[in-house]
């Protein structure tokens, strides 16, 4: 089992510095929900969780990724720590932090530093056991003395120098990268390439004991670890922002095909051809669908409107496929439905994956966005008690603070050099919501969460635009 435990922003976006930690329930699952005011940065933190989900897979950082990074320091580092658990049940942390770079033409951020540690507790982790500088052409891997035996072995060197000049790497993990990805074999096992490299280098004769040494004792343990964790971010993280570079769109539900293993996108809203494998599991997902939607929406019904397609190019039939709703009445196609039923449902598969899967973790961008206040409550209390993998979210609806334990509430504060806190405490008999309003208005024994305008000014510049005339002195009272 895999458990993001705590993040850490340095330079992204607006967070000058700022940790996070992920609370565990008496489920075993995890749900933290970020609140705070406008640009605090509370959609950093999902988008930093985007940003190590492909790292981590041995993908590309998309376009848009170098937006994340400081305007001003043109550089952001994020550190994360996960918590793994072995097949024998073992305990291990493992600590990654990465280095991004902006301002490039792509969009892309740049990898220009990553280093790996691992330990039994996460306040004391050690030195880094891999790491990676890169500095315009000159690159940096240490231990120094592990890396220049590796790199005198010609074909480990061939492949660090193909990663290193390649134009396609530079938004890429090096530490992550699949070995496939600079062999040039698509054929080749989806494995790391620094497994690759400690396997090609132990097989090599002449490597010093001290060497050997460290790639068994350290290097090789680290990798297993690394192996598992990159598992876990191609296969068990989900993420929903509202913007373009999401792996899922406001209307597109990721869906897996167990016949290819790949992952298919449902589209909610239009109409979607499907071979009759595909046809099939999507009609069980419908099912279980109308388990779950007339439990939060009284007498809602979804179904499907089928009709004849073309083949594909291999010659499988197939169905063009559309969502109908219905309230007990006609069906009508899904779209015509209101904004917070198609965001409900669309994170319906989430929500399903994250309640039952402990390896899971779903981070979701404005999770109220459309729904209903007390709906809203009502879902979150009912998964706060029998989650088993990790939620993260961000609200501007307060509603869920009076139904959800303290544990589960992060909140932004005024300081960009300390920006995330645990927020004001709240006794088992408190109400959340009116605690936190209360520290809002009132202020706590913490820092400042709310950075207040001075009062009239929006009102009197709404007046100033409409009376451009106006001496800037006769303020509208």
């Amino acid at each position: 089992m895999v458990r993001l435990v705590e993040l850490t922003l340095d330079g992204v976006r607006n967070v000058s510095h700022g940790t996070i930690g992920f609370d565990d329930l008496e489920s075993g699952g995890s749900v933290t929900g970020i609140y705070g005011q406008n640009g605090s940065g509370k959609t950093s933190v999902i988008d930093v969780i985007d940003i190590l989900r492909h790292l981590i897979a041995g993908r590309a950082l998309p376009e848009g990724s170098a937006d994340a990074v400081s305007a001003d320091t043109n550089e952001a580092t994020i550190t994360a720590i996960y918590r793994m658990a072995g097949h024998e049940g073992a305990i291990s942390y493992l600590e990654y932090a990465v280095t991004l770079t902006g301002r490039h033409e792509s969009r892309v951020a740049r990898v220009s530093g990553e280093s790996l540690r691992i330990g039994s507790d996460p306040k004391r982790m050690g030195r880094p056991i891999m790491e990676r500088r890169r500095e315009a052409d000159d690159v940096t891997r240490l231990p120094a003395y592990v890396w220049r035996s590796l790199l005198s072995i010609g074909d480990i060197r061939s492949d660090a120098d193909f990663f290193d000049r390649a134009d396609q790497f530079e938004g890429m993990s090096f530490l992550f990268a699949p070995y496939r990805t600079v062999s040039r074999r698509p054929d080749d096992a989806d494995d790391l390439m620094m497994g690759h490299f400690i396997d090609r280098a132990l097989a090599e004769k002449g490597l010093s004991a001290r060497t050997v040494e460290y790639l068994t004792s350290k290097m090789i343990p680290t990798v297993a670890l690394m192996r598992q964790l990159a598992d876990y971010a191609r296969n068990d993280v989900y993420v929903s922002t509202t913007r373009r570079s999401s792996m899922a769109s406001y209307q597109y539900v990721p869906i897996a095909d167990v016949t290819t293993g790949k992952t298919m996108l449902l589209d909610l809203l239009g109409p979607n051809l499907m071979t009759d494998d595909q046809l099939e599991r999507l009609r069980g997902i419908i099912g279980t669908y109308d388990l779950l939607l007339p439990t939060l929406v009284p007498n809602l019904k979804l179904s499907l409107a089928e009709s004849p397609a073309p083949s594909d190019e291999q010659g499988n039939h197939r169905t063009q496929v559309e969502i109908m709703s219905s309230r007990g009445g006609t069906a009508f196609p899904f779209r015509n439905e209101s904004e917070g039923i198609i965001r409900i449902t669309m994170l319906l598969s989430f929500y399903i994956r994250a309640y039952n899967d402990p390896n899971v973790l779903v981070a979701i961008d404005e999770l109220d966005s459309g729904v209903f206040e007390n709906l809203l409550g009502d879902m979150l209390r009912q998964i706060v008690s029998g989650i088993r993998g990790q939620l993260i979210f961000t609200a501007h609806n307060q509603h869920p603070l009076a139904v959800l334990p303290g544990k589960c509430m992060r909140t932004t504060v005024v300081d960009p050099d300390d920006r995330f806190s645990r927020g004001p405490r709240i006794k088992t008999t408190n109400n959340g919501h009116s605690v936190y309003h209360n520290s809002v208005d009132l202020g706590w024994d913490g820092p400042d969460l709310y950075d207040a305008p001075p009062a009239r000014m929006f009102a009197n510049a709404l007046f100033r635009a409409g009376h451009p005339k106006t001496k800037p002195g006769a303020d509208h009272a």
